[in-house]
């Protein structure tokens, strides 16, 4: 007597590629814009597997690594799904230049004035240069004191480049003594 066995090994099935079909809707950044994940809106990724099947694959965040717009430039991001990696290229905008567009409608105070940023407008020269009018955040406004009278310089930073005007401190005048 003699017969046939026939065993079916169970072969996992597993990502061998990744295919980029579509790049995201937004693969530029603007520096000056503080971003800690990237927008993935648009992006089709497509998976083949070793069974000779694909499908499109969701890609969060978490899957990418390379994000990061500290510095402008063109940076390489990679997908990573089980162990398996896909590349793109996003484009970092970058500040070549800022000035003070109108300096603060009040330059002179007094010792022990508040600061006055109103009508404060810089422009920001981008990399790309597109160009941004704007007034300068709290955060990004440096030097002012009016505790002793002479000249402060307020310096406005954004990013990395700096630009500043001069105010004055003035010790009142006295009006009377009594």
């Amino acid at each position: 007597n003699s017969f046939t066995v026939t065993v079916n090994a169970y072969v996992p099935v597993t990502l061998k590629e990744l295919e980029i079909v579509t790049l995201p809707t937004k693969t530029d950044y603007d520096q000056s814009y503080v971003e800690t994940i990237i927008n993935l809106s648009g992006m089709v990724v497509r998976g083949y597997y070793t069974d000779d099947t694909s499908k499109l694959i969701t890609v969060t965040p978490g899957a990418i690594t390379g994000f990061d717009i500290t510095s402008p430039g063109i940076r390489t991001l990679a997908i990573i799904i089980d162990g398996i990696t896909a590349t793109f290229d996003i484009n970092v905008i970058g500040i070549a230049n800022i000035s003070i567009l109108s300096a603060a409608n009040k330059t002179e105070y007094f010792v022990g004035d508040a600061y006055d940023k109103s009508g404060l407008i810089v422009e920001i020269i981008k990399s790309n240069g597109q160009r941004e009018q704007r007034a300068p955040t709290d955060a990004e406004i440096s030097g002012f004191t009016s505790v002793a009278a002479g000249t402060i310089a307020v310096t406005i930073t954004v990013i990395n480049k700096s630009t500043s005007y001069n105010c004055l401190i003035k010790i009142p005048a006295i009006t009377s003594i009594t």
